[in-house]
């Protein structure tokens, strides 16, 4: 009763994070160990970009978006200069983009099959980063 078609679709996203974020250091426990918190802001730029049967829409507006984003980290002494370095950071960023398929249809084995007219998309770039490193104090 239904009528099934298989077509070629792909959707193409793209982000430019900017972050400022500070940070205080908790009162140190020992030595070489080094307890960090804090936070910041974060202003994201992006696009989309979707496909259907080579047909791509086109970005009519972009928006970006800002979030808070928080920071937690430590870092333990190995030497007097030579750090090991753990870093969390958490986000929840989005931003808005309007666009449109030049066309109002497709035409699949005959079948002409409505395209929707706009597309208005907020993405959200949600996440965590982990960062392990070594840093060198001067």
């Amino acid at each position: 009763d239904t009528l099934r078609v298989k077509a070629r679709v792909s959707e193409q996203l793209w982000v430019l994070p900017i972050e400022f974020s500070g940070i205080f250091n908790i009162p140190q426990f020992t030595e070489d160990l080094n307890i960090y918190l804090g936070g910041g802001l974060g202003v994201y730029f992006g696009d989309r970009t979707r496909t259907v049967l080579n047909i791509e829409s086109q970005t009519i507006s972009k928006s970006p978006g800002y979030s808070f984003l928080i920071v937690s980290g430590m870092e333990i002494l190995l030497t007097k200069q030579i750090s090991a370095v753990f870093d969390v950071r958490f986000r929840q960023g989005q931003y808005n983009v309007v666009s449109e398929f030049p066309v109002s249809t497709i035409n699949i084995n005959g079948v002409n099959y409505p395209l929707e007219k706009n597309l208005n998309s907020n993405i959200f770039v949600d996440g965590v980063k982990l960062t392990l490193g070594i840093s060198y104090n001067f």
